[in-house]
């Protein structure tokens, strides 16, 4: 009877308890990458480049937290750029300058969904695989689409290349090998 008491007034006590509890919780996955003078963070609402030689911040992009949300891997490019999907609610792909943090394109590349996947760069396209199921091709200097191939539903990994189609895995469970050139699947 004793033993039933106890535990009858432990289990109560260790309910309460566990509510006053902290636990962790993440509102993003930082994505990082770096070259010889600094590492690029995405993470929440902002991508942040840091010098390393003494761990400063260099820039931050935007100045100001908005409807950008970033996922996806920073992704740096042969001639400068600094490449991110958002997962916000601007659905954008920016291209940043990895000097000065300012945006490279005239304006973000915008879809109907959010980017959780680094991009790839071949040369001189981005292969970005979005949300909606869709792999865009864009021009590295402008931004501009170029074309793009619905495939599947959520796309959360890198696109991939052996030099002459691209691989996108998608959430569907299925493998995707699109060519570039004739755009099929």
């Amino acid at each position: 009877m004793k033993r039933l008491t106890l535990i009858s007034l432990i289990l109560p006590v260790a309910f309460l308890l566990s509510a006053c509890a902290t636990g962790t919780s993440s509102s993003s996955w930082p994505g990082l990458a770096a070259d010889a003078n600094q590492a690029y963070l995405a993470s929440g609402a902002f991508v942040y480049a840091v010098r390393l030689t003494d761990g400063s911040k260099a820039w931050q992009y935007p100045d100001k937290a908005g409807t950008q949300h970033f996922y996806s891997q920073p992704v740096l490019t042969s001639d400068g750029q600094v490449l991110v999907g958002s997962a916000g609610t601007d659905y954008g792909l920016v291209s940043l300058d990895a000097t000065t943090g300012q945006p490279k394109w005239g304006a973000p590349f915008t879809s109907s969904d959010n980017w959780v996947s680094p991009p790839l760069v071949v040369a001189d396209t981005v292969y970005a695989a979005n949300n909606n199921g869709t792999l865009y091709a864009l021009d590295l200097v402008t931004g501009q689409k170029r074309w793009s191939v619905p495939l599947g539903r959520l796309m959360w990994g890198a696109p991939a290349s052996n030099g002459k189609l691209v691989f996108v895995a998608s959430l569907d469970h299925f493998l995707y090998a699109v060519d570039p050139t004739s755009r099929s699947v």
